[in-house]
């Protein structure tokens, strides 16, 4: 969606400055921590057409992916997209806190599909011709606990979250493997500004974690305008005692401030 959103707030008279407070790019970072992983399995939640399942399999030659996609043109593109490659799994999925069918909203951008309605005020911080929804439709939702057992996955390496709004859903669904320390790695989008109802924000998202044990290890990519206002940022969250000091010098971590 990054690219996206860049050019239509250009466009709009805005000038977005690109800043990360890591010492690597979020994928650098990944990669590092899962420097002795010869195989990982990665969760793409919200993969759209699957340039970010491309970019894991660039990055992690072996991994098994799984591409979660609910909105059926945009999956079909997926499908052609990832054809080739055996260990790219697209499901026709959304990912949630409980099974159930629901509305997803068709936008004017397939990027910015959402469970959830768009705020009244989004178009104040985004610009018009994204966030305005076209069309509704009924998709499947699915947990990652009842995904990962009836796939007999026992765990995942990266479970990166870009699902517009729902990412806290996504890891209530997730919270039998979160207390049992079976997800690794959490790469998720956190939207600062009102985008949608009942979002997802970023305390919400740093307390849920940190009642399963997972520290924030860095901010990347994070959008803002050219009055300083912050709209969004991408996190990774790591297993408190799966960052010692040996792995803090290796990917050179610094304090920020």
């Amino acid at each position: 969606m990054k690219g996206l959103i860049k050019r239509i707030i250009l466009a709009a008279g805005y000038e977005l400055r690109h800043k990360s407070v890591a010492t690597a790019d979020p994928f650098r970072q990944q990669s590092m921590l899962l420097s002795g992983v010869l195989a990982p399995v990665i969760f793409d939640a919200g993969a759209n057409t699957g340039t970010i399942a491309e970019t894991y399999r660039y990055i992690f030659p072996d991994a098994k992916i799984y591409a979660f996609e609910p909105f059926a043109e945009v999956f079909e593109e997926l499908e052609r997209s990832v054809c080739r490659d055996k260990r790219i799994i697209p499901r026709k999925l959304a990912l949630g806190s409980a099974p159930a069918t629901k509305v997803l909203r068709v936008n004017a951008s397939s990027a910015t599909n959402s469970l959830l309605e768009t705020e009244d005020s989004a178009a104040s911080f985004w610009g018009e011709g994204l966030l305005e929804t076209t069309t509704t439709v009924e998709v499947q939702v699915a947990t990652i606990d009842e995904f990962c057992s009836e796939n007999k996955i026992e765990s995942i390496d990266v479970l990166k979250i870009d699902t517009q709004g729902t990412e806290l859903e996504v890891l209530r669904g997730a919270a039998g493997m979160l207390s049992r320390g079976r997800i690794r790695i959490i790469y998720t989008e956190m939207i600062v500004v009102p985008s949608y109802k009942g979002q997802s924000k970023p305390h919400e998202l740093m307390s849920f974690l940190d009642g399963f044990g997972y520290d924030l290890l860095g901010l990347y990519n994070l959008w803002s305008r050219n009055d300083g206002r912050l709209l969004q940022m991408d996190a990774i969250f790591v297993r408190s005692q799966s960052i010692g000091c040996d792995s803090q010098e290796r990917i050179s971590l610094r304090k920020v401030g």
